[in-house]
C-alpha cells in the first residue's frame, strides 16, 4: 500500500468505529521525548473512565510521565467494555521499525495491574480520584505495537514503511544544552559548530565563542534509535544516517537532587554497549553509540564536570582528570528537567527559546513564524496490515486530546504558519 501522510491533524480519521468487543488492548510505542505529552493525553482521553494503572517509574504524575513502561485500564470513549492501553517508549526510529516492519516489542503484562512485587508505590495523588502503582516489571509481553509516536518522518528511517499510515498532530521542539558549570559567555551555538562537534567528538571552548577558558567541550547524546538524535543530525545538516563521535558520561549518583552529583568518567562511546548501541544505519562502531533514553542523559547535564577521568573505548584511563563541558540536544520536557538541575539552554543560530511547559507566547511565535528552526513534526502512525476498530477508536480520541496536552513537548500543528517537507528541510511559509 502506498505510504500516506496526513498533515494538519486527523480530520480523515473521524469516521471510525464507535463500538467494539469488550476488553480490548491497544499497545503504543515510540518517541521518548514525547512520552510526557503522550501519557498526559492518554489520561485525559480516559477521563473519569480511568479505573487503574501501573508503571515502572517513580511515584507521582511525573513518574508516570517519565516511565519507560506503563499500563492503563478503564472505560474509553467509543469502545464498550474495558480498554487497556499499554505503552513502552523506545525511541522514534525504533517505534517506526516495530510498527512499519511488524516486529514485536516488550510491554508490561496485564498482571502488572494487580502486581504486589517490590517496590510498590501508591500513586493516588498523581491522578485525582484514581489509584495506581509504580513497580518493577514482573515480566513482559512481546507483541506487535498498534501505534507509534515518532519525532521524524517514517521515510527518514531505513525500514520498510510502505504500509505505514502517518498523521501529524503537532510539532516537537528541541534545544541545545550545556551541562552545569558553563561560563556566562557561552550562550549560543551555530549549526556548523554542532556539525563539527558531531564529527570530531570535542572542540575547545574558544571554538564556540571568544574566551580564555581552556576547557574542552565534548559531545554526547542519544543512540540512532532516537528521534531526538535523528532530528539533531538532520536539522544541523550533518545527515541522520552518518556516524558520529559521542562520549558516555558516568556520574557518581543516580539522583539529580544530590548536591555532590558529578561526572566521574567520560568515555568515547564503546561498542557492544547493550541498548545504547547505534545500529540503525550501519554496524556498531566506536563513538557512534548513545543513551537509549534521555533520562540518563539529562542526569549528567545536572552534574558538575571539574575533575573527569577520560577513558578510551576499551575503558582504559587516558591522561589526568580534566575540567570539561558537555553539549547535547534535548526535547523541551527533558531540557526543562536538566535546566532545573543546573544545565543551561543555548540559543541556536542566534535565536533562543526558554524551555518550559507550555512555551511562552513569544517563543511559540519564534517557531510558528520560522525564526527558530530546531523542531520536527510529531507523527502518530500505524500499519494498515494491523488495522482494527479498537485501534482506530483510540487513535481518534488521542487525536482530539493531543493539541491541549502537547505543551510538554511543543505546540499543536494548527498553530504553524511555516512548514518543512522533510526532517531538517527548509522552513518556509
Amino acid at each position: 500500500m502506498k505510504n500516506k501522510c496526513i498533515l494538519g491533524g486527523f480530520a480523515a480519521l473521524t469516521a471510525l468505529a464507535t463500538s467494539a468487543s469488550a476488553d480490548q488492548t491497544v499497545d503504543i510505542t515510540g518517541a521518548t521525548a514525547f512520552r510526557t505529552a503522550s501519557i498526559t493525553t492518554i489520561i485525559a482521553s480516559f477521563g473519569a473512565g480511568l479505573d487503574d494503572f501501573a508503571h515502572t517509574g517513580a511515584a507521582g504524575l511525573s513518574g508516570i510521565q517519565g516511565a519507560r513502561q506503563s499500563i492503563f485500564k478503564g472505560d474509553f470513549p467509543g469502545l464498550t467494555g474495558k480498554t487497556i492501553i499499554r505503552c513502552t517508549w523506545t525511541g522514534s526510529v525504533e517505534g517506526t521499525q516495530t510498527v512499519g516492519t511488524q516486529i514485536t516489542q516488550d510491554f508490561l503484562p496485564l498482571s502488572a495491574l494487580t502486581a504486589t512485587g517490590s517496590p510498590i508505590v501508591n500513586d493516588e495523588a498523581a491522578v485525582p480520584g484514581k489509584t495506581g502503582t509504580a513497580l518493577l516489571p514482573t515480566g513482559t509481553d512481546l507483541v506487535i505495537p498498534d501505534l507509534a509516536f515518532s519525532d521524524v518522518y517514517p521515510a527518514t528511517s531505513p525500514y520498510d514503511v510502505s504500509n505505514v499510515v502517518d498523521s501529524i498532530p503537532g510539532v516537537v521542539v528541541f534545544t541545545p544544552v550545556v551541562n552545569e558549570g558553563s561560563p556566562s559567555g557561552f550562550t549560543n551555538v551555530q549549526a556548523g559548530q554542532l556539525r563539527t562537534l558531531l564529527a570530531t567528538g570535542n572542540k575547545p571552548l574558544n571554538y564556540f565563542f571568544p574566551t580564555s577558558d581552556a576547557r574542552k567541550v565534548y559531545g554526547t547524546g542519544r543512540s540512532s534509535f532516537s528521534g531526538t538524535r535523528t532530528t539533531y543530525l538532520a536539522e544541523t545538516g550533518y545527515g541522520a544516517s552518518n556516524s558520529i563521535q559521542q562520549h558516555k558520561p558516568v556520574t557518581n549518583g543516580a539522583s539529580a537532587s544530590a548536591a555532590t552529583l558529578a561526572i566521574t568518567t567520560l568515555q568515547i562511546w564503546p561498542t557492544n554497549d547493550g541498548n545504547n548501541k547505534s545500529t540503525v544505519w550501519g554496524p556498531d562502531a566506536v563513538g557512534n553509540g548513545g543513551f537509549e533514553s534521555s533520562s540518563s542523559l539529562r542526569l549528567a547535564f545536572g552534574a558538575t564536570s571539574t575533575a573527569v577521568q577520560k577513558l578510551n573505548a576499551a575503558g582504559t584511563t587516558t591522561g589526568a582528570p580534566e575540567n570539561l563541558l558537555l553539549v547535547s540536544v534535548f526535547g523541551i520536557s527533558d531540557a526543562t528537567t536538566a535546566i532545573t538541575n543546573g544545565a543551561k539552554a543555548l540559543s541556536y543560530n542566534g535565536v533562543g527559546i526558554t524551555p518550559a511547559s507550555p512555551l511562552s507566547a513569544g517563543d511559540i511565535a519564534k517557531i510558528t513564524e520560522g525564526a527558530y528552526t530546531f523542531w520536527s513534526y510529531q507523527h502518530l502512525m500505524y500499519n494498515s496490515l494491523n488495522d482494527t476498530p479498537e485501534m482506530q477508536a483510540v487513535l481518534a480520541e488521542l487525536s482530539t486530546n493531543l493539541p491541549a496536552n502537547i505543551g510538554t513537548a511543543g505546540i499543536g500543528f494548527a498553530l504553524m504558519n511555516v512548514s518543512r517537507g522533510e526532517d531538517g528541510g527548509t522552513v518556509a511559509p
